[in-house]
C-alpha cells in the first residue's frame, strides 16, 4: 500500500477526532514545526478548503 495524501491523512485524523483545530490537525498529519515549537498549520488551509469544497468535511462555526 502506497503512503497516503495529506488530504487522505486528514480525513483518518479527523475521523479519530472530529473537531480539532489546524495546530492540533499538523501535528496528526506529521507536520513540522517552526524553530519555536508551533505547528506549521498554515500548510493545511488549501487540502481542508479543497475537503470543504468537496464536501467531505463540514464546517461547524470554525471547527472542521
Amino acid at each position: 500500500m502506497g503512503e497516503l495524501s495529506l488530504e487522505q491523512e486528514l480525513l483518518r485524523a479527523l475521523r479519530s477526532a472530529p473537531d480539532r483545530s489546524l495546530g492540533e490537525l499538523a501535528d496528526a498529519v506529521g507536520l513540522p514545526r517552526t524553530n519555536f515549537g508551533r505547528p506549521l498549520s498554515h500548510r493545511l488551509r488549501e487540502p481542508v478548503e479543497r475537503l470543504l469544497a468537496g464536501g467531505l468535511v463540514e464546517d461547524h462555526h470554525g471547527q472542521i
